[in-house]
């Protein structure tokens, strides 16, 4: 038992006595967290709080039960071996300077364009790209990047270094969507299945890379994935960004889980980690 859980064991009859708005709260938490509650008895104060620490822990015991589903570990590597070297140094120093010029973070709080750029090289010519999150100025919301932002600058950049293609994007934020020269960009709520389905519907059958750069929770990382498993060609791309040490675990189940046909990378870049996923049949 944890600190968490003995501290409130002992404090269970002055909680029940002398704090009403306590009691309360914990029995919301256990109205909201139904599947990871203990199913017995107990005080409330007791099972909320066993309730979060299995909530926090049951995703780290469930990634070592992944460790043993034969051949589909998450393998774990830095920007430079993602590649092996194989990437082209002038294409990663022009996507270096095109992202910096149209002001997005991917190659200078991040050193994510050394993943990209040999990614984008292996698209076909022509080939689409959709990027959920266009980098809203909106302090108000969630997935702000600070009022300095410059929405959509990592669109312009992947428009530019892409001389053929059609770049897609989407986010929540309505006032920062825009039509520009090959890029168009629509509303999306990443975490309602019924908006994900709408944006679907719109972008073509040739996207060879969707980057998640969006809300950064697990249920709106996982809405852009299934999108991915539903569309990606053969040798298509998936990138989620700005992954936390912390939730290595989840991505490790879902790399476990994921179909034969795709295969998962967990890139250990600066600033976040990255989920890859390509398929490759």
């Amino acid at each position: 038992m944890n600190k968490q859980v003995r501290r409130a064991v002992r404090n269970v009859p002055f909680a029940r006595a002398a704090n009403r708005v306590r009691v309360r709260r914990d029995l919301k938490i256990l109205e909201a967290l139904p599947a990871y509650a203990p199913n017995s008895a107990g005080y409330p104060e007791v099972r909320s709080a066993m309730a979060l620490h299995a909530a926090n822990r049951s995703i780290e015991l469930v990634g070592q039960l992944a460790d043993h589903v034969e051949a589909r570990g998450l393998s774990v590597v830095d920007p430079v071996e993602f590649w092996a070297g194989a990437a082209d140094h002038g294409a990663v120093g022009r996507l270096d300077e095109l992202l910096r010029r149209h002001g997005s973070d991917k190659s200078t709080d991040h050193d994510y364009h050394l993943v990209y750029a040999g990614i984008l090289d292996s698209m076909p010519q022509g080939s689409s790209l959709l990027e959920i999150g266009l980098g809203t100025n909106d302090e108000s919301i969630v997935s702000t990047m600070g009022r300095l932002a410059r929405p959509g600058a990592s669109l312009r950049a992947f428009r530019d270094y892409l001389p053929t293609s059609a770049v897609f994007g989407a986010d929540i934020d309505r006032e920062i969507l825009f039509q520009e020269d090959r890029i168009t960009t629509t509303w999306v709520d990443q975490t309602s299945t019924e908006s994900v389905r709408a944006l679907e519907a719109q972008l073509p059958d040739d996207v060879h890379l969707i980057i998640d750069d969006g809300l950064h929770s697990p249920d709106a990382n996982m809405q852009v994935l299934l999108l991915g498993l539903r569309i990606m060609p053969v040798h298509g791309w998936l990138v989620i960004e700005d992954i936390i040490p912390a939730a290595q675990d989840f991505w490790r189940v879902v790399a476990a889980l994921l179909p034969n046909h795709f295969e998962a990378t967990l890139v250990r870049a600066k600033g976040g980690d990255l989920f890859v996923v390509r398929r490759t049949s």
